[in-house]
């Protein structure tokens, strides 16, 4: 064996050996005892429980989430009619906020859409900030006495979404689509609470009319889907009626699909008429009614949009004939 092979082979043999370089940990992002006093009350601020039930509220010995350099409200209510998404994006050492707001039932004919915009430094915004992500790791709990049987519930539903994004790893995702009663109460008090503490007042903002940057985070929230099933129902058809004013043709095949959504016999549509709507809207195309003014067919219609846009292969329709390919 010569000298060279000899020491190539020493040399492998003696890395592979060799232990793995210790990885640094993350220095860790502690909230003070302070901290978890002050935002303790917060979350117990109109908490609703009976006395003889004990609630403790923990928070994480280190913070999960980065630094953020953006985060995401989403914010509404069911018998409200209304609906909120809030951008606030790290620029510089600054951060540039971006709020749309539009209010509306089913199938209402006019929503107003207003869009929003502002600047705040990151030093202003710091504490806020960290309280958000500070609640957002937090969790609650309840221990009440044995064969203890007391319980509350609102007809108020409302929504609380925040997501917390950094430079790297994941984001820290926290939300709550409900209503307001003893069972969920533990899962959004947090949540309900450092929404409130990044949501801007509308009066700090300037009213801006509709431009590509609010299709663009309008979009980029429509297009994530996280809102459907469950008691998210009408946060679907909120979505579906702010597409009508704030879509672009890159929402067309989500918008096809809420249109072809099978119902139950006997069902509720009110979905489907929302995003043939948006879809009239976006295309500049109606194509909800025939040449009499008569309405035809839902399926037909999402069937033609689908052609229009030259979407993936409609399924077989069960009911009503389809145009000719639009033009």
């Amino acid at each position: 064996m010569s000298t060279a092979t000899r020491f190539l082979l020493v040399s492998l043999m003696t890395s592979l050996a060799a232990p793995a370089a210790a990885t640094a940990a993350a220095p860790c992002d502690a909230p003070t005892r302070a901290e978890k006093r002050r935002l303790k009350r917060a979350v117990l601020k109109g908490y609703q429980v009976d006395r003889k039930v004990k609630v403790n509220v923990a928070f994480p010995s280190c913070l999960r989430a980065a630094d953020p350099n953006r985060i995401v409200v989403e914010s509404g209510a069911g018998h409200g009619g209304w609906m909120r998404l809030d951008e606030l994006r790290v620029v510089g050492d600054r951060y540039q906020i971006t709020s749309i707001e539009w209010q509306g039932y089913y199938l209402s004919g006019s929503v107003p859409v207003v869009v929003r915009r502002g600047e705040v430094s990151r030093r202003k915004l710091a504490r806020a900030v960290r309280d958000s992500r500070i609640l957002l790791e937090a969790s609650v709990t309840e221990k009440a006495p044995d064969l203890h049987l007391s319980g509350w519930m609102s007809s108020g539903d409302f929504r609380a979404h925040v997501e917390v994004q950094g430079a790297v790893g994941k984001p820290l995702v926290r939300g709550f689509t409900g209503y307001m009663g003893s069972q969920g109460q533990p899962r959004y008090a947090p949540v309900v609470r450092a929404v409130a503490r990044l949501l801007m007042d509308t009066k700090t903002l300037k009213e801006v009319p509709i431009d590509d940057d609010a299709r663009r985070f309008f979009g980029e929230r429509f297009g994530r889907r996280h809102y459907l099933g469950g008691f998210q129902w009408w946060v679907h058809e909120r979505m579906l009626l702010g597409a009508k004013h704030l879509g672009t043709l890159a929402l067309g095949n989500d918008l096809i699909e809420d249109a072809e959504r099978k119902v139950e016999k006997g069902g509720i549509d009110r979905s489907q008429h929302a995003a043939l709507a948006a879809l009239a809207a976006i295309t500049g195309k109606d194509l909800r009614h025939d040449a009499k003014g008569k309405e035809r067919p839902l399926r037909a219609v999402a069937h033609d949009y689908r052609l229009l846009l030259g979407a993936t292969e409609a399924p077989q329709l069960t009911q009503g004939k389809p145009r000719h390919s639009p033009q």
